[in-house]
């Protein structure tokens, strides 16, 4: 065959083409088609090579062309006439419509799409959990609604089936949906139904989730939940996302596999309570490095505006201590005063012998407090999983202090606030007393609307910046009461964090002494005559004490972000 022969049928072809375009047609077919076919149905032609059929739902439209490809004549066909000659004809080309899948074939199709999902699903949820991937469940996509509570349109039956519904596939959460089922397959059937189970669940999916999709998961979480018993412990998870994204999900996984009876909120939160006291997040050496960016942006409020030194995990943000003395309140340091006291800004409960004892700050009976001063040392901390050790500054600084050799032990931080009265000018005022209430949400909203005014504050001295950070191995461990001078002596050599308590005659210190600091610290208080208490517990509603609300009312400004 000749080259230009060859073109023939492109020729005709693109013909076609602009056919099925411009008419809208169902197809359109392109036939080599023999002469005696064309001869039976149409006896006065002659010469036909080609046909091109432009199909519609009640007719067909048939264009006829020789071997030169040159049109010869067009001609309406009833759809059997049409069938006959394109039974006997060689089908060159055909250009048509995707055809509507049809319902059940809609499901078939959305079933293999949520079963490749799911299988990723559980890979990621068994790398977090620690454990041997479940087995695959057997799965179908229904039509109805059968679904309740926060299941996002899942089911489970009692030999493990998952059902979904068919609406839940083509929601915009269609990850998070996945990545909660992937979790609760770890669970029993009796276990996995629970609302309790249900909450760890979508937590454990938001954990996994990025962006956007972690956005919208929140949102229709959130939205679920709204005015239900679980929305604190929806608060909880969203805050605590990344924190247990190590051990904490394993630990719940294990409370929920091991619980005899299903948890009911009240007792799920009292062992919550208990795996959130032991969670100590992973740090490595740039985490700290945050750390001490956050730090030392505290003295030039305008940058911590960006937001650079943002750590979810360990829930890093601002925080600040406002001076109420301008604002007419006078805040007390009192002993052995009623847990919870109404009122207080801080509460301090701690062990004498056998005894719970609290110390309470806040406006009332009791000493005068006088000044407020914290300091941390993060320079001598190497991160490991579990809690920190010493890098060995602290301990080179004692064996030098114990050859009469005095060493000025290193510090990331310290600031001093001394509440005094003073004549502030109203707008500073009005700052001054919604920073006093305490919660990083006003600190916030005070950083972007009222900066200058947060500067004056701290310029004059009745406001100071001070970081907030859990789950790192820091913890408030002891009570230190004595003498001014020696109690300051003491925690700023033998402590990681300090936050002392002023009144005219006794400083009340809360200090963090984790493992090698421990010894050192009780040694040197019972050296000096000071008193020390394990502390069992602290409450601060205020901010004067590092302080976090287990299960918060609302989700807003729970981290820096």
């Amino acid at each position: 065959m000749s080259r230009s022969a060859r073109q023939i049928p492109k020729v005709i072809a693109e013909f076609g083409v602009r056919q099925f375009k411009e008419t809208g047609a169902q197809a359109v077919e392109v036939l080599r088609v023999k002469a005696s076919t064309i001869r039976k149905h149409f006896r006065r032609l002659a010469g036909i090579a080609y046909l091109v059929a432009v199909i519609s739902r009640d007719r067909v439209r048939v264009y006829f062309f020789d071997l030169a490809a040159n049109m010869l004549l067009g001609e309406n066909l009833e759809l059997s006439v049409y069938a006959k000659i394109r039974k006997t004809s060689r089908l060159i080309t055909k250009f048509e419509k995707p055809r509507e899948p049809t319902p059940e074939e809609l499901r078939m199709e959305a079933t293999e799409e949520i079963r490749t999902l799911l299988a990723k699903s559980i890979k990621r949820v068994a790398r977090l959990v620690a454990r041997p991937e479940p087995s695959f469940p057997a799965l179908y996509v229904t039509k109805g609604s059968s679904s309740t509570g926060q299941s996002f349109g899942t089911a489970f039956d009692e030999d493990g089936t998952v059902f979904i519904e068919e609406s839940a596939i083509r929601s915009q959460w269609i990850d998070g949906i996945t990545m909660r089922l992937a979790f609760l397959l770890f669970l029993d059937s009796k276990n996995r139904e629970s609302d309790v189970a249900s909450c760890v669940a979508n937590g454990v999916a938001l954990s996994l989730l990025r962006n956007e999709a972690a956005s919208r998961w929140m949102e229709i979480w959130l939205k679920k939940s709204k005015g239900t018993p679980g929305t604190p412990y929806v608060n909880h998870l969203i805050r605590h996302a990344s924190t247990y994204s190590g051990t904490g999900f394993r630990w719940l996984l294990s409370l929920l596999e091991q619980s005899s009876d299903l948890l009911d909120w009240n007792s799920f939160g009292a062992a919550l309570s208990i795996i959130h006291d032991g969670v100590i997040v992973s740090l490595g050496t740039e985490e700290y490095h945050l750390i001490k960016g956050l730090c030392d942006s505290l003295s030039k409020p305008r940058r911590l505006q960006s937001k650079r030194h943002v750590l979810p995990s360990i829930h890093l943000a601002p925080r600040a201590i406002g001076d109420p003395l301008p604002l007419g309140q006078q805040l007390s340091v009192s002993q052995d005063s009623p847990d919870n006291e109404y009122g207080a800004w801080a509460t301090v409960t701690y062990v004498v012998g056998d005894e719970r004892k609290h110390l309470t700050i806040g406006p009332g009976d009791g000493a005068h407090l006088l000044s407020l001063e914290y300091g941390l040392d993060i320079e001598d901390i190497i991160p490991k999983t579990g809690g920190v050790i010493s890098h060995g500054k602290t301990i080179i600084s004692r064996a030098l202090r114990s050859l009469g050799i005095d060493m000025t032990p290193s510090v990331t931080m310290s600031r001093v606030l001394e509440f005094r009265e003073s004549s502030l000018p109203a707008d500073q005022r009005a700052v001054l007393e919604r920073i006093c209430q305490g919660g990083l949400g006003i600190l916030s909203d005070s950083l972007v609307g009222s900066p200058q005014r947060i500067i004056s504050l701290i310029n004059s001295g009745h406001l100071i910046l001070l970081p907030d950070f859990h789950h790192v191995g820091i913890d408030h461990d002891f009570l230190i009461i004595g003498s001014p001078a020696d109690v300051k002596s003491v925690v700023s050599q033998s402590t990681i964090e300090y936050t002392l308590f002023m009144t005219e005659n006794t400083t009340y210190a809360v200090v963090s002494a984790p493992g090698s600091w421990r010894n050192e610290l009780v040694s040197s208080c019972l050296e000096c005559g000071l008193s020390v208490y394990p502390i069992i517990r602290v409450q601060s509603s205020r901010g004067l004490l590092r302080d976090e609300e287990l299960l918060p009312a609302s989700h807003e400004h729970l981290l820096w972000r």
